[in-house]
């Protein structure tokens, strides 16, 4: 007879059995967790590498906007019209004018740009150049000269081109490298998440003196942003930030970027409602956190996290910040 005993006993094995098969495929997600990271690292050195295949191999090639169009016009024709305005306006000689191609490139404008490819890349750097100078000397040039550039940096420049005309209107040194425009010594980057130019923080000198891991004395002195009391023999950058929806934020380079200037964030109304959900999204951080279950009070809003540099931890220094910080609450 099958007493309850036994059927117990079975359950619980039952039960472990389905413990193992659960730790089983626990370990094997991290595992392919861990391998989709690389997987994608290698991709994104990969597209990186192609990019700058591209770069070069676009070396010695232009595009010239607001040539006239005239209808059914002809290659030889685009041809005459490059080689007038480069003569006329920008005073090459035309014997320094070796085109391999010329055509016009499609457009939803008019008149559509043109494609050109030079036999080198130093005629290219020189027409550019005296483009350039002509612009910075106030003349007054209706036809624009510009680069020929790989798909995300010709993005990347579209977005940072009107911060760029507003500081040179301004009397202010600005000039694209790469895929990044310098304003007076300042590097601003183009966000395609955010879709505006932002300014990317510099590292503070005054902190690489102390933030080595593992470098921290057991009694090191710590102090706020602002060091507020006696000069304190180390310093830690403090950030707190009203979020509103940090989903939005994961995949952001000038994000990510800014945060890496703090040592300890705290990100409030962070619309969680799963936990780890931004367990890894800073590199060099911890995740401290704490959701709000959805439900009928609780519609996307609320949740926090805080992230605390990994050397922070590492160190078992967080106890000695609480200390110092009774104020804030983590």
């Amino acid at each position: 007879m099958y007493t309850l005993e036994e059927s117990v006993n079975d359950i619980k094995q039952e039960n472990r059995k389905l413990t193992e098969q659960n730790h089983k495929l626990t370990t094997e997600v991290s595992v392919l967790k861990d391998q989709m990271k690389n997987l994608e690292a290698q991709v994104s050195k990969h597209a990186i590498h192609q990019e700058r295949v591209e770069w070069q191999n676009k070396r010695s090639n232009l595009q010239i906007y607001n040539i006239d169009q005239s209808p059914n016009e002809s290659a030889e024709e685009t041809e005459t019209k490059v080689k007038s305005f480069l003569t006329r306006d920008l005073g090459i000689p035309e014997s320094e004018i070796n085109m391999e191609r010329v055509y016009r490139l499609p457009s939803h404008n008019s008149p559509n740009p043109v494609f050109i490819e030079l036999s080198s890349a130093k005629t290219r750097d020189k027409i550019l150049k005296i483009f350039k100078d002509k612009r910075k000397s106030g003349a007054n040039l209706s036809i624009r000269v510009g680069e020929d550039l790989p798909q995300r940096i010709a993005q990347a420049r579209s977005g940072l081109y009107h911060l760029m005309k507003e500081s040179i209107d301004n009397q202010k040194q600005a000039y694209f490298k790469y895929d990044y425009l310098i304003v007076e010594g300042k590097k601003y980057v183009f966000d395609p998440l955010l879709k505006i130019p932002v300014l990317v923080p510099e590292p503070r000198k005054e902190r690489t003196a102390f933030i080595e891991p593992g470098t921290l004395p057991a009694n090191a002195e710590f102090s706020n942003a602002y060091g507020a009391g006696q000069r304190p023999k180390y310093k830690l950058e403090l950030c707190s930030l009203n979020i509103r929806g940090l989903n939005k934020f994961v995949n952001s380079y000038t994000f990510v970027s800014y945060c890496e200037g703090f040592d300890i964030i705290t990100l409030n109304e962070t619309w969680q409602i799963e936990r780890n959900k931004f367990k890894d999204m800073l590199p060099g951080f911890v995740n401290f956190e704490s959701i709000r279950p959805a439900g009928k009070g609780c519609r996307g809003s609320g949740g926090i996290c805080v992230f605390v540099k990994s050397w922070l931890v590492e160190n078992k220094l967080i106890k000695q910040i609480y200390s110092e910080f009774k104020e804030c609450v983590v």
